[in-house]
């Protein structure tokens, strides 16, 4: 995020239009609003997400591999630890979470690559 979120919510107290009266529920609303931001960046399938006022957030090709070989690499050492052999109920509850986060990052992921085909194929078809 870009600036400090202490001073963005100055600002947002400070202006007069402003229909909140009560600091702490001006930094409780700018968390909460950030917090489902990153919630929806990090679960959607898609790899854009547009905010209102704010603009539009793409997904890094890169990052989103290296994030990907990451959680990866974490399933792996769960599925070999003593959790999931005795069913503990915590390993349990972490595998699916992290299976869940893998899910929606493969189908990010997947968008790119048909956007980069369709974006070769437009290329190749002017060339011709």
């Amino acid at each position: 995020m870009i600036g400090n979120l202490s001073y963005i919510n100055h600002k947002v107290f400070k202006n007069k239009e402003c229909p909140i009266k009560d600091f702490k529920q001006v930094e409780i609303i700018n968390e909460m609003f950030w917090r489902e931001f990153k919630y929806k960046i990090n679960n959607s399938e898609y790899p854009v997400l547009e905010v209102k006022h704010l603009g539009v957030f793409y997904t890094d090709n890169s990052k989103l591999r290296k994030h990907i070989r990451h959680l990866i690499y974490i399933l792996r050492k769960i599925r070999k630890s003593e959790g999931i052999r005795k069913q503990w109920p915590v390993t349990i509850t972490l595998e699916k979470n992290i299976t869940d986060k893998l899910n929606s990052s493969w189908k990010q992921l997947d968008n790119i690559r048909h956007v980069y085909i369709a974006r070769k194929e437009r290329k190749n078809r002017k060339e011709i």
